[in-house]
């Protein structure tokens, strides 16, 4: 199903639990809810015609529970909000993953370097992807 952009559901839980709650009840009611944090293609892909799901689910205020990145004894973990920015701005991520840093300088400019998400760019799905070739040759899972 598609919608115009004045006929857009957004949700914005407080709450990781309450956002669990809102995409479980869309799954089994018929109308699932797509999640969305950077939003960086969302209003391109609207602007060139490309069908919009009509529910999203904006999880960008739970940085407490779904932000940040860190090293751990299996490798470096990326949040499903981790930003290119941040990614950019920490130096053991840019001295031991440089081609996952090099990837992340890449992506549009600063406003979505700021905005836009490793996990937004798999996602996606976009051929033009600029971080997925780097997490791929990285072996990421």
């Amino acid at each position: 199903m598609s919608a115009a952009l004045h006929e857009i559901e957004v949700q914005r839980p407080e709450t990781l639990a309450q956002a669990l709650g809102v995409m479980r009840m869309g799954a089994t009611g018929g109308e699932p809810w797509r999640p969305m944090a950077g939003c960086t293609d969302v209003l391109v892909e609207a602007h060139f015609g490309k069908p919009m799901p009509p529910r999203f689910l904006d999880v960008t205020g739970l940085r407490a529970d779904l932000g940040g990145h860190a090293w751990r004894d299996d490798g470096l973990w990326l949040s499903a909000l981790t930003t290119y920015t941040e990614a950019l701005d920490d130096p053991q991520l840019v001295a031991r993953a440089p081609m996952l840093a090099h990837a992340a300088s890449l992506v549009g400019a600063t406003q979505i370097q700021t905005r836009g998400t490793f996990v937004g760019n798999v996602e996606n799905g976009s051929p033009a992807a600029d971080a997925v070739p780097a997490l791929m040759a990285l072996d990421a899972e």
